[in-house]
């Protein structure tokens, strides 16, 4: 009988926690798991997970854009930034705002996809 061999490889998925306590007057937790092309991007005051959009990067170069689509939730704003998170990464994004802020949601989410940028420039191994 001969011993079995044992390959040690990559993990398929890599995990990156954040925290911001400066968007808006408040703490947002940040998680972003790594897996091949794809990203998978939370952001939220608490736990909840209560949206989810879905965004392709662009074909080529002459698309402005590519596509994206709300998979769960009621809030289309979450796939504008899905969008744009996507053709700056060249990765499908799926992008989960979960924000708690009652007086002016759009002005935190936005925020919340500038945060996601500036961690990436400063941290491009974790995206």
């Amino acid at each position: 009988m001969t011993a079995a061999t044992v390959n040690f490889v990559d993990p398929v998925m890599k995990v990156h926690n954040f925290i911001d306590h400066d968007i808006h007057t408040s703490t947002i937790y940040f998680r972003v798991i790594q897996m091949d092309q794809t990203l998978l991007l939370w952001a939220g005051t608490d736990s909840s997970f209560t949206n989810l959009a879905v965004a392709m990067p662009p074909r080529d170069e002459m698309s402005k854009q590519g596509v994206g689509s709300l998979l769960l939730g009621d809030s289309l704003r979450s796939t504008g930034p899905a969008q744009r998170l996507a053709k700056l990464t060249g990765k499908q994004i799926h992008l989960s705002i979960n924000v708690s802020i009652s007086d002016n949601v759009q002005l935190a989410e936005k925020m919340v996809e500038e945060r996601f940028v500036r961690e990436m420039r400063t941290q491009p191994e974790k995206f």
